[in-house]
């Protein structure tokens, strides 16, 4: 077990949300679980995970239950249900996977008893536990005996998709990613004339616990088009597919602003209404935003715009 890290796992009705907590006191909790104070860590307590499937693994997931996870000292996060056992003597068990849900595991047949009986024949076919890897570096609050602390420490594996390497993904407390991205006509590449330029805040597909599938961001784009300019504001919605940091996402949305002419400050006279569509593909690497878009500008044509952007963190994170 790495550094204390266990915790009372809970599920109301929602299959997808699994709440961690740890036992308060009637000075010092969120809720009251059958008669006991609990608290609920503000640092990431609530996680987007499926739970797991009750005893035989095949049938409905559990809902209003409570149960324990730790976390392995490579940074695997386990479940254990004592409430139910596989008919083997073994309590239920398996691990988070990096799509975000509980999946059982075997039983470990060297602890088999000549007192017990068979197995069913299903349990053989659940999966082995994912293998031990390296150990994972002590943290900021190692051994801490504060709940509080230790679950910022408790994050999960993400695989990169195109190498299959798994890494940790500690408690960086992404916030929003920021962007700047070139535009440019698709039929003449950076000509003289004509290019635009762009500030972009978009929403993060990670944070240290949660997952986040879709994609909004907003944009300002400035235009100098021929001895003209224009100002737009955009919005963009998406969907980032995978659990992964390593992932793609398509996206789709527009804009609307004004025209200046003869001038290449969004100042001057003869201003007029303009309008624009993009769709685009965001890769997100790591941390890392690069995303290729096309677009149609009426003012002008086709465009093809260009961006990398970076995240920053909130005003709470220790990054």
């Amino acid at each position: 077990m790495y550094e204390q890290q266990v915790w009372i796992a809970g599920v109301h009705s929602d299959t997808n949300t699994i709440i961690l907590q740890y036992p308060g006191s009637s000075n010092n909790y969120t809720t009251v679980q059958n008669g006991v104070y609990v608290k609920i860590p503000a640092a990431g307590g609530y996680r987007s995970v499926k739970t797991h499937r009750h005893a035989d693994g095949r049938g409905e997931r559990a809902v209003h239950h409570s149960w324990l996870w730790i976390q392995r000292d490579d940074g695997v996060q386990f479940w254990i249900d004592p409430t139910w056992t596989d008919n083997c003597g073994y309590v239920v068990y398996g691990y988070i996977s990096t799509s975000g849900e509980e999946i059982q595991c075997r039983p470990n047949h060297n602890y088999d008893s000549p007192l017990l009986t068979k197995c069913p024949e299903y349990l053989n076919n659940l999966p082995l536990p994912p293998e031990r890897s390296y150990k994972q570096p002590p943290s900021d609050t190692a051994n801490s005996s504060d709940p509080e602390e230790t679950i910022r420490n408790a994050g999960r594996y993400y695989k990169d998709i195109i190498t299959g390497k798994e890494f940790y993904a500690s408690d960086d407390d992404l916030y929003l990613i920021w962007s700047v991205g070139v535009q440019t006509p698709r039929e003449k590449l950076f000509a003289d004339s004509t290019i635009g330029l762009a500030l972009s805040c978009e929403s993060v597909p990670i944070t240290a616990d949660v997952w986040h599938s879709g994609i909004f961001m907003w944009q300002i784009d400035y235009y100098a088009l021929s001895g003209n300019s224009a100002l737009l504001f955009d919005i963009n919605i998406g969907e980032q597919f995978g659990w992964n940091y390593f992932d793609l996402g398509v996206y789709g949305g527009g804009g609307i602003g004004c025209l200046m002419e003869d001038s290449y400050f969004p100042l001057g006279s003869g201003a007029s209404f303009t309008w624009k569509w993009d769709v685009g593909i965001r890769a997100i690497l790591q941390k890392i935003s690069l995303r290729g878009e096309l677009s149609y500008l009426n003012k002008d044509d086709y465009m093809i715009g260009m961006y990398v952007g970076l995240p920053v963190t909130n005003g709470d994170s220790k990054y």
